[in-house]
Formats: structure tokens, C-alpha cells, sequence
């Protein structure tokens, strides 16, 4: 189980690391501002690849299984890469809220631009960032309920349902508001890649859920028009 959530962190730092070389350092950035941009990507790539991680892991797959070393393993996987994604979510949070810090130390001068995009993509990009700070908080909330207990085991489950639902929005606020040097450079076919094992885990889920709630239906179904 660590061999395997180590393998997802060491293979994202690496492409996170080859995404930075190949964006290079603008001119006239000042290195501060530098490192918060860049600790701002990798926290938020980190976040996206062990959330992806626990998406896929919920699937159990047997050859995530044999990787993980048992399905007990993967089932602490699962828990752990949750875990770590959100705390690396809030991360990423803190660090974009830092930029008041940075400005108070060093001043605005030498801040890389702010990347704009005029019409509905600029306005598609406002709103995933705001829906992306309302998820982070209900991932957190669920995370904390999932850790504490507080809640029975049954609706504890109804709740962790929803966590499809708010790692697509996670997704959606990932890739739109990725550095555009991603997009010219390929490299935003790293965050690509682990957006569709954490879908096809979701997908996967869903339909494992719909499946063993079928049979259940379709008896209670016969059972009410046998008693009429």
C-alpha cells in the first residue's frame, strides 16, 4: 500500500517537475513568485492524482489489488489516498491564498501575469475556481465525518455517495483553470490521465452500486403485485 501511494507521488513530482522545464521562467519573475506558482500546480497536481487514486481504488479492481499487495490493502489505499488528497487540496488552497503574504514581502513587482481568456471560457474559469473552494470544503467535511465516526454506518454511505459527484467538480475546476503552458506543451495529458482512472473508478462504482440494488427492486417490485 505506501510502495504504491509512494509511485503516484514520486511519478506526479516528476511530471509536475517536467511540466515546469518545459514552461521555463518568464522573464522578470522574481523567484518568490516563481516558487508560490509552482507549489500552487504541484499541490493541486498531487491533490488530483491521489483523489484519483481513491476514485479508482473505490472500484476495486483485482489488478490494482495485486498491485496494492491484497484487497485489504487497497482498501487502506483507498482510505489514505482520500486522506492525502484532500490535505493536499487545502494545501493547495493555502498556497493560492498566500499571494497577500508574498505581496507584503517582496511587493507585486515581478508576479507572473495573470492568464486571462476573453468570453465564456474567462467566465467558465471564474466559476471553477469558486466551485472548486465550496468542493475542497465538503470534501473536508467528509473526510472529517469519515474519520471521526459521527455518523451511522448507513448514512455515513448515503453521504460518501456524493463523492463522485464532487470530484468531477474537482476535475472540472483542474482543467480549467490549468496554466496554459500545459495545454501548448502536452503536459496537461498528465492531469488528463489521472481524470479518467478517477472517472473510470466512478463509473465503475456506480454501476457496482446499480447492479446489487437491481435485484432488490425488481423483488420488492414482484412482491407488490403478487399481494394485489
Amino acid at each position: 500500500m505506501k510502495k504504491l501511494l509512494a509511485t503516484i507521488a514520486a511519478a506526479t513530482v516528476v511530471a509536475w517537475g517536467l511540466a515546469a522545464l518545459l514552461a521555463g521562467m518568464p522573464e522578470g519573475t522574481q523567484p518568490l513568485w516563481l516558487v508560490r506558482q509552482q507549489a500552487l500546480y504541484l499541490t493541486g497536481l498531487l491533490a488530483i492524482a491521489f483523489l484519483s487514486l481513491a476514485m479508482l481504488a473505490s472500484a476495486r479492481p483485482a489488478w490494482l489489488a495485486r498491485i496494492a499487495g491484497s484487497p485489504g490493502q487497497l482498501h487502506l489505499a483507498h482510505r489514505w489516498a482520500g486522506i492525502l488528497g484532500t490535505g493536499l487540496a487545502l494545501s493547495h488552497w493555502l498556497v493560492q491564498k498566500s499571494g497577500g503574504l508574498v505581496r507584503a514581502l517582496i511587493g507585486r513587482d515581478g508576479r507572473p501575469p495573470n492568464e486571462k481568456i476573453a468570453g465564456l471560457p474567462e467566465a467558465l474559469r471564474h466559476l471553477a475556481k469558486d466551485a472548486g473552494e465550496w468542493t475542497l470544503w465538503l470534501v473536508l467535511a467528509m473526510v472529517v465525518i469519515t474519520l471521526w465516526r459521527v455518523l451511522p454506518h448507513q448514512r455515513w454511505r448515503l453521504l460518501h455517495r456524493a463523492m463522485p459527484l464532487l470530484y468531477a467538480m474537482l476535475i472540472i475546476h483542474a482543467l480549467l483553470l490549468a496554466p496554459r503552458s500545459w495545454w501548448q506543451h502536452g503536459s496537461i495529458l498528465i492531469l488528463m490521465a489521472l481524470a479518467s482512472c478517477g472517472v473510470y473508478g466512478a463509473a465503475c462504482s456506480l454501476k457496482a452500486r446499480l447492479s446489487a440494488s437491481r435485484p432488490a427492486s425488481v423483488l420488492r417490485s414482484y412482491h407488490t403485485h403478487s399481494v394485489r
